[in-house]
């Protein structure tokens, strides 16, 4: 009998101790799929704001969505990391854990790179270290690659959390990790931003009287770097004396970045531009590539959340052109509302083009939702100058339209197809679009299908293909 009690007595121990050594978080798990498709667009999301990190970022499972701590997010991306090292494919699923915010940070390094197998490594590292502590330290230590010396350097973990975000990001899109991930320098979460200012760069110079030249001259040139209450960003000073006059500005050779968050919005200024990055990419290439005539160029751009959707607006200033871009992205259901407006002003003629885009990607709303599709549709206004007569047949309005399905399934059949339509007036927003091989370019109509079904009448599987244009 008594022997009987212990083993009651032990089971009950066991049943009530496993909660104990079995965080409830662990019970909630995402599958491969939904921690990359959340690394995208996490690491989007940062590129999108100039290197901002939120707070917070998106999780979606099946048709659900939680919004988590990116603290959270850095830990599923870096078990996501440990569980692939052990077989060098993606898990089927991975465990969710829910990691507090640190009380502060550590800078460590913002140049170089993460190698693959460091990669690797620094998932199996941070996953332990969140596992045993489920609040983010104030640094990590990885392995770290530098001007082709590798070596353990201190990170900081929104750094880090950006470099493996890019990392997943390659590999959601090309389904194999990428072969190294740059270290960059963020913007901290606003709760965690603190005032910095540190002198990055000085240089003086002393030139005398010269004959039949300029009087005694004295240069300063002061690099002056800066972050904290939602400002940061780096501008060079420039101090010149001379004649016992002082000059102070920003020499135009010299680059200059200047970031801003304001409650939901995030604002960058700058003419250290490489790109319009974040902007949706048109169905119709009308917006892409379109700062190619750029010699020097200054670059504004807003970002943030308006009426449900993801807003940017960008303006750029170049050689010969001004550009003036907005983008706002909305979710509706299963589908997305893309809007594009662009405007290019010449600043040498009287050039203008202005291009409007809208288009919806989701679920083919017939065969039951099987497949996708892409409905789009353009408007372009274009004025050119009479004295520009080699470009007068791109003068005045033109419009396009396109649909695109994939993957449409009914019973054992396959269909996918497009069609485009558009009109001999439609130009692109950058001057050369209409003479680029990517631009679908004016005066255009073709239809595209193709069936196929796994029926093998006589062992042989059957294709039909159809195009007209």
């Amino acid at each position: 009998m008594l022997q009987k009690l212990k083993i009651v007595l032990i089971l009950l121990l066991v049943v009530f101790l496993m909660p104990v050594f079995s965080p409830a978080a662990f019970a909630e798990a995402y599958s491969s799929r939904d921690v990359l498709e959340m690394s995208r667009n996490l690491a989007d999301v940062i590129d999108a704001t100039g290197s901002a990190v939120p707070e917070t970022i998106h999780i979606s499972s099946g048709k659900d969505k939680k919004k988590i701590r990116v603290e959270s997010a850095l830990y599923l991306m870096a078990k996501w990391l440990e569980l692939y090292g052990y077989e060098y494919s993606a898990p089927k699923e991975v465990p969710y854990l829910e990691i507090k915010k640190p009380d502060t940070t550590k800078p460590g390094v913002t140049t170089g790179q993460v190698n693959r197998e460091d990669l690797i490594q620094a998932g199996n590292d941070v996953a332990a270290i969140l596992e045993a502590d489920p609040k983010m330290p104030p640094s990590f230590i990885i392995g770290h690659t530098d001007t082709g010396n590798t070596a353990e350097a201190e990170v900081n973990p929104y750094s880090l959390i950006y470099c493996i975000a890019r990392a997943l990001r390659w590999t959601a899109d090309k389904d194999s990790l990428p072969n190294y991930s740059a270290v960059r320098k963020i913007m901290l979460p606003g709760s965690l931003a603190r005032p910095e200012l540190s002198l990055t760069e000085a240089f003086i110079s002393y030139t005398g009287d010269r004959p039949n030249f300029a009087p005694d001259r004295f240069n300063e040139k002061l690099g002056l770097s800066f972050s904290g209450l939602g400002l940061s960003g780096y501008y060079p000073l420039m101090i010149r004396a001379a004649g016992g006059v002082h000059d102070y500005l920003c020499d135009p050779d010299d680059r200059w970045d200047l970031k801003y968050r304001l409650g939901g919005f995030n604002l960058r200024a700058t003419n250290n531009y490489t790109s319009f990055d974040g902007i949706p990419r048109d169905p119709f290439f009308a917006i892409r590539n379109m700062h190619s005539d750029v010699t020097t160029i200054d670059f504004y751009k807003i970002t943030g959340k308006f009426l449900g959707g993801n807003l940017q607006i960008h303006q750029a200033i170049t050689g010969f052109n001004e550009y003036l871009l907005g983008s706002s992205v909305h979710d509706l259901g299963d589908y997305k509302l893309n809007v594009i407006s662009g405007e290019r002003a010449s600043r040498t003629t009287d050039e203008t083009s202005l291009n409007n885009l809208i288009w919806v990607d989701g679920p083919m709303p017939l065969f039951n939702g099987n497949g996708t599709m892409s409905a789009a549709w353009i408007y372009s206004d274009n004025s050119i100058p009479k004295s520009s007569s080699v470009y007068d047949y791109f003068n005045g309005t033109g419009d396009g339209f396109r649909l695109a399905v994939k993957d449409v399934r009914t019973g054992r059949f396959t269909f996918e197809g497009s069609h485009l339509r558009t009109d001999s007036n439609l130009t692109s927003l950058w001057p050369t679009g209409v003479e680029s091989w990517d631009f679908v370019g004016s005066g255009r109509f073709y239809s595209y299908g193709k069936g196929s079904t796994d029926v093998r009448p006589l062992g042989q599987k059957v294709k039909r293909y159809s195009r007209n244009e």
